[in-house]
């Protein structure tokens, strides 16, 4: 399509092209996501940015092979978490990610992971929401309880990234850190 524009002699050509539109964010899922586990720090450290930048909180699953809770526990968190249903059926657009850090693959056990995530026993489950960590459970009754961590998964999805500011659980000044103030 050619324009001649009346106040001057020259032509301009113009191209008509159909609008295409886009998102500019990927569609939402209502499933969870399962990561690679973690046998390498920087692994841990780009899996909890990449659940930063989604705004989803982060489960992860502190194991070792050594440990026989460990073996009973991951098979019920993996049945939860790769269900159809999703986390929070209240809420379906909730959801969560999860990895099982490897705390005796060699790297892992060369670094500074366990201090600097304050991983204390084993089995251990922590939250991450906005790359902070929010909640930390230790407790193997209750992680071997189905519906009891099935309850605990629909509450963390229900963060939605919203963070708690902190890093501890209970409520007060440090979170519940030093009890009752």
């Amino acid at each position: 399509m050619a324009i001649r524009l009346p106040s001057s002699t020259t032509t301009v050509r113009v191209c008509i092209r159909s609008i295409r539109q886009f998102s500019s964010s990927a569609p939402h899922s209502s499933k969870n996501r399962i990561y690679t586990p973690i046998r390498y720090p920087a692994a841990l450290h780009e899996t909890i940015l990449v659940s930063t930048s989604s705004r989803t909180p982060l489960i992860t699953y502190w194991s070792a092979g050594y440990c026989p809770p460990c073996k009973v526990i991951s098979p019920i968190l993996h049945q939860i978490i790769s269900s159809d249903s999703p986390p929070c059926p209240a809420d379906p657009g909730n959801k969560v990610g999860f990895v099982e850090v490897e705390f005796d693959a060699p790297e892992n056990m060369g670094s500074s992971l366990g201090m600097d995530f304050i991983i204390s026993s084993l089995p251990m489950l922590v939250v991450f929401d906005r790359g902070e960590v929010v909640e930390r459970e230790t407790d193997v009754k209750n992680m071997s309880n189905e519906q009891w961590l099935r309850e605990w998964i629909e509450r963390q999805a229900r963060r939605h990234g919203e963070g708690t500011g902190g890093g501890g659980t209970g409520t007060g000044l440090f979170g519940g850190l030093f009890g009752k103030l």
